[in-house]
C-alpha cells in the first residue's frame, strides 16, 4: 500500500511539476530542496488520508516547507508520547507479574496471605530468611552470611511452628537493631500463624508439592 501511494504521488508530482514556480537558487541546492520537499510532502500526505480521499492532494505541494516541518514535529511528538505510554504500561504489567510470581518463592513454612515477601525475620533465632534467594541470613563473626540451611546449632528448630515476621526491605539486616527491638515480643510465639502448607487458598495450590532445599551451606 505504501509503495502504491508513493507511486501515485510521484506520478502526480511529475504531471504538475511544470506548473510549479521556479526556485531561484543554484542547481545543486535546488535539487536538494526539491527532493527534501518531496519527501516531507509525501510523509505528510500519508498522515492526511482525508486530503487524499477528497482528491485535493495536489495542494500539499504548495504548503510552505517550514509549515510541513512544524506539523511533522507535532506528529513525531504525538508518536513518541504514545510509544512512551505503551512502554510504561508494559513495564507496569511486568512488575505485576513479577510480584505475583513471588508466591511461588515463599516456603511452605511461611505465613499465608502475602502476595509478595522479601524477607522473614525469625525472632526465635534472631536471623532472616531471604524469600527470593531461598536462603537464611544471619551474623557470623562480624558479617552477615547467606546459607541454604540453618546453622548447626539451630538445625532442630521448628520452622513450621516458629513465628515469622514479613519484612519488605532490600537489606533488613542493615537495620537489624531496630527490627530486633520491634519484634522481640514475638519470641517463643509458637503455632500462632496459619502457614502456607495448612492454608487452602487457591493461589498456593500449584506449589503444595514442592519441598524446600536445605542442603549444603553456601556463604556469600
Amino acid at each position: 500500500m505504501l509503495f502504491r501511494l508513493l507511486h501515485c504521488f510521484l506520478q502526480h508530482k511529475s504531471a504538475t511539476q511544470g506548473t510549479m514556480p521556479k526556485a531561484k537558487m543554484p542547481g545543486s541546492k535546488k535539487c536538494f530542496y526539491q527532493r527534501f520537499n518531496a519527501c516531507i510532502t509525501f510523509i505528510f500526505f500519508i498522515g492526511n488520508v482525508s486530503v487524499f480521499t477528497n482528491n485535493h492532494w495536489h495542494l500539499l505541494w504548495h504548503i510552505p516547507i517550514k509549515q510541513k516541518i512544524k506539523i511533522m514535529k507535532k506528529i513525531l511528538l504525538a508518536a513518541a508520547l504514545f510509544t512512551g505510554s505503551m512502554i510504561c504500561t508494559s513495564a507496569g504489567a511486568q512488575v505485576r507479574v513479577s510480584i505475583n510470581a513471588n508466591i511461588g518463592n515463599q516456603p511452605l513454612w511461611g505465613p499465608a496471605g502475602y502476595d509478595y515477601v522479601q524477607f522473614y525475620y525469625l525472632p526465635d533465632l534472631d536471623m532472616y530468611y531471604d524469600v527470593q534467594a531461598r536462603q537464611f541470613v544471619y551474623p557470623d563473626r562480624g558479617r552477615w552470611v547467606y546459607t541454604t540451611a540453618l546453622p548447626v546449632n539451630c538445625r532442630n528448630y521448628d520452622l513450621y511452628g516458629g513465628y515469622k515476621v514479613v519484612i519488605n526491605d532490600q537489606r533488613p539486616f542493615m537495620r537489624h537493631d531496630a527490627y530486633r527491638n520491634q519484634y522481640r515480643r514475638f519470641k517463643n510465639y509458637h503455632n500462632r500463624q496459619v502457614i502456607i502448607r495448612n492454608n487452602h487458598d487457591r493461589r498456593y495450590a500449584p506449589y503444595y508439592n514442592r519441598h524446600n532445599d536445605c542442603g549444603a551451606v553456601v556463604i556469600r
